[in-house]
């Protein structure tokens, strides 16, 4: 077995441990869960608060649609970002680094072995939130499967590089603060001070939604990876939407997208 698969292993027995020999049958019961919640809960609750809010919903994205799904993808993206890194400096593990740098493993097992152990959780968060958060477009706009799947295969990839980039500066930090003879209480100090990087753009969205994506529709967010992601999921709804949108709704939807969907994607990938 590579290195990088025994690190992947020992980190999720660590961070699973609390479960002992009822690791594999919770584990199981909370995949069915999840997935049972994201298929067929979530639609069912969101088709009913739709059935409520319509008319409000539909206004809101007749006048930023491109600006919410970015807002909505910010979110996401920050999420799957700051809350890893903040989990990850909440100890400082350099002592466990040097054992392994030690015994002839490489850097690079290192990350990828740490990085993989964090999919399934994170993975399971993903699938959970994202049919909360595409669910609304696909029930309006009654997206083809095609165009499903290509929405949540762009969130996808934009989780694993989140939690790539996560990983990534994780490792950099903790590298840094392992000198400091108060490494620990400053990353445990570092790990609080950015969850606000989270809270704040989700508040925003909660109570400043049309005022929020209306800035976010702005040219100068097209440097955030998760505008790239976002353009791309807009553009798959309303290139396979099943409601015959006005061509006049598809062509201002089309100018106020900065790229073009295969740029998107290029960008992501």
């Amino acid at each position: 077995m590579s290195n990088w698969r025994k690190i992947a292993k020992a980190e999720i027995l660590v961070s699973t441990s609390k479960l002992r020999r009822s690791r594999k049958i919770l584990s199981a019961i909370i995949v069915a869960l999840v997935v049972s919640c994201a298929i067929f809960i979530v639609p069912q609750i969101m088709s009913f608060l739709l059935a409520e809010f319509a008319e409000g919903f539909g206004i809101i994205l007749a006048n930023s649609f491109p600006g919410l799904m970015r807002s909505i993808m910010l979110i996401l993206w920050l999420a799957l970002t700051i809350i890893p890194l903040s989990n990850a400096l909440e100890e400082v593990k350099i002592g466990q680094w040097e054992i392994m740098l030690s015994n002839n493993v490489k850097t690079r097992d290192i990350l990828i072995g740490t990085f993989i152990s964090k999919i399934p959780l994170y993975g399971l968060i993903v699938v959970f939130l994202a049919s909360f958060m595409m669910s609304p477009f696909v029930i309006i706009y009654e997206i083809s499967i095609i165009g499903q799947l290509l929405m949540y295969g762009m969130i996808t990839l934009l989780a694993l590089g989140s939690l790539w980039f996560s990983n990534v500066i994780a490792a950099g930090v903790q590298s840094k603060l392992g000198q400091s003879a108060r490494g620990n209480d400053i990353a445990k100090a570092l790990s609080w001070a950015i969850i606000p990087i989270v809270a704040i753009p989700g508040m925003a969205l909660g109570y400043f939604m049309p005022q929020f994506s209306e800035i976010m529709g702005l040219n100068i967010f097209l440097l955030l990876p998760s505008s790239w992601a976002a353009d791309f999921i807009t553009w798959m709804a309303i290139t396979f939407n099943g409601v015959n949108l006005p061509a006049s709704f598809t062509l201002n939807i089309a100018n106020w997208l900065g790229l073009p969907a295969v740029l998107d994607l290029a960008l992501v990938g």
